[in-house]
């Protein structure tokens, strides 16, 4: 009878040990903004868009920015996220234009990770 008190008593510990656990972890959230047209920034070559870079903000903040190029008609509607492993995948959807311009314009991204485990992450840039 002892021991299977004993043995119940440890169950119940490890289970709620697990449960605590699992359920403690908050979700990853991500804060997006983009910036209005960039012409100032100057002439750029194709090579020069995509992911710039990563910063650590805090423990589990994390900031990434993008320079992506739309017509100067468009605006970026929204951002979106998906983590694969150490690969985050980085969205964003343009608002097309139904009458364009004739000139093309660089668009700063920001993606602010909050609740996001510190480790070292592949970036991935797709338009949505």
């Amino acid at each position: 009878m002892k021991r299977e008190v004993v043995l119940s008593v440890l169950i119940l510990m490890i289970a709620s040990a697990f449960f605590i656990n699992g359920c403690s972890k908050e979700k990853t959230t991500m804060e997006f903004n983009s910036s209005v047209c960039g012409l100032e920034i100057g002439q750029l070559n194709l090579s020069d868009y995509g992911v710039k870079g990563s910063e650590w903000l805090s423990g589990d903040k994390l900031r990434v920015t993008a320079l992506i190029r739309t017509n100067c008609a468009e605006t970026v509607k929204n951002g979106n996220f998906n983590i694969e492993e150490n690969k985050i995948i980085l969205y964003y959807q343009i608002e097309k234009c139904n009458v364009c311009a004739t000139c093309m314009c660089p668009k700063y991204l920001t993606y602010t990770f909050d609740n996001l485990e510190k480790k070292d992450y592949v970036f991935e840039l797709k338009e949505i």
